[in-house]
């Protein structure tokens, strides 16, 4: 198990928000990832599975989210200030840069960098932002993760993931920064690895399994937006 970097964001409205936020910013063109701006994708588009994902955690009291994806300053921003919340941020995605050119020459599985990944307390989240991070992973490591992300939302919990319709076998990853409840920018950046599948509806099912499908929203940009609810009627486990 690899440990990236985390940053948690606990006060906002505060000094120490203010502080957080400046050192998110520099976070965000500072994570040894470098912007592709010649890539022709980095564009604005509408999200609707974001706002449903906030409207869900905003009813929880004093919420925890647990993002997988790099520290991204709007995103920061945002969730401060819609919600109060408590931010952890995880970057998952500089676990498997860090990881990548002993998984391409098979000295290690990249399931290795995945397993117990996410080491809260169960039941500990409201909330799970997962991006397209599953696009990156292959069966096992996805698996894997998959669980931990089940095991770590508390009942009446949210995850957000999102899932690519083609891959270009392009060698990057992509940061979303949050435009407004209604738009995200997503901003390639080069990798050592690209995305390493297509995922299909009954096989994100199955990997959710224990979870209920709140929406789903297919873009026009063949991105799926994908809600997943852990069951109330797990507090009674």
């Amino acid at each position: 198990m690899l440990q990236g970097a985390r940053v948690d964001a606990t006060t906002f409205g505060t000094l120490g928000d203010r502080l957080l936020r400046l050192g998110a910013r520099r976070a965000d063109s500072g994570l040894g990832l470098r912007v592709d701006r010649d890539s022709p994708e980095s564009a604005v588009f509408p999200t609707r599975g974001l706002g449903r994902f906030v409207s869900y955690v905003s009813k929880r009291d004093a919420p925890t989210i647990v993002d997988l994806g790099p520290v991204v300053g709007a995103n920061v921003s945002y969730f401060g200030e819609q919600l109060g919340c408590k931010l952890i941020v995880e970057d998952l995605f500089a676990d498997l840069e860090r990881v990548a050119h002993q998984v391409q020459q098979k000295e290690i599985e990249l399931v290795s960098a995945i397993n117990g990944r996410l080491d809260h307390q169960p039941g500990s989240a409201d909330g799970v932002l997962c991006w397209d991070l599953f696009d990156y992973l292959d069966q096992p490591s996805a698996e894997s993760l998959a669980r931990q992300v089940i095991q770590v939302l508390k009942p009446g919990g949210a995850a957000f993931s999102l899932f690519g319709g083609s891959n270009s076998g392009a060698e990057r990853y992509t940061k979303y920064a949050i435009v407004d409840g209604e738009h995200l920018e997503h901003r390639p950046y080069k990798a050592t690895r690209g995305k390493g599948r297509v995922w299909g509806s009954r096989d994100v099912f199955k990997l959710f399994h224990g979870l209920t499908i709140g929406e789903t929203y297919l873009l026009k940009i063949q991105i799926r937006e994908m809600l997943f609810r852990k069951p109330q009627a797990a507090a009674q486990v």
